[in-house]
């Protein structure tokens, strides 16, 4: 497609280039945030998130498996990714009721690296606290939709989020509602990784 032929798409295809192409620079903000932090501990950006995705939830949710659904990527990449971490003695490992799985726990050390690496964002979260209160949760509300619609259409793996509960439904007003919580859920209540989710 020439120049020309681009500048004259329909308005609505320009639109949508335009909010992939968006999502897209996000992505790869992400990517620089995690290799400068990861660089400054020789740890590759995928060991950057799995300490960090390790220091937050619980133990059936650190096994390879899990994480390889979590990380979109292959059983093999998670444990090519994990044997650093063990060699530097970042993590271990602990049987779980299925002998034929292990979960991964951080050790001392790891849990206070993780917390230093779980700040990688910060530079993102000081943008976003300039923005004002409303503007983020609708914000929250429609990436929240765009991520449902993704799962929707395969692209990525279930997540842990509202719109994917049981507890979650709509009130004859329209607004949300959790059974779990017993309230009405505003933008900013809405969660993309809750730890009581059910899959509905």
């Amino acid at each position: 497609m020439d120049a020309e032929s681009a500048f004259h798409q329909p308005p609505h295809q320009q639109v949508n280039r335009k909010l992939a192409s968006a999502l897209e620079r996000m992505a790869q903000v992400f990517k620089v945030l995690l290799l400068e932090e990861g660089g400054k501990h020789q740890l590759s950006p995928l060991q950057v998130e799995l300490l960090v995705f390790l220091l937050h939830h619980p133990k059936t949710l650190r096994t390879v498996t899990q994480l390889a659904r979590e990380f979109n990527v292959s059983k093999a990449t998670i444990s090519i990714a994990l044997r650093p971490l063990l060699a530097k003695k970042l993590i271990e490992r602990s049987e779980t009721s299925d002998l034929r799985s292990f979960s991964i726990n951080l050790t001392s050390r790891g849990k206070i690296l993780a917390s230093q690496l779980n700040r990688y964002a910060a530079p993102v979260e000081q943008v976003i606290e300039q923005l004002a209160e409303e503007d983020k949760s609708l914000l929250l509300q429609q990436l929240l939709t765009l991520l449902y619609q993704l799962q929707k259409a395969g692209i990525i793996h279930p997540m842990r989020m509202c719109f994917t509960c049981s507890n979650y439904s709509r009130l004859p007003d329209g607004s949300a509602y959790c059974q779990l919580l017993q309230k009405t859920l505003q933008h900013a209540d809405l969660r993309i990784d809750c730890p009581e989710h059910q899959a509905a």
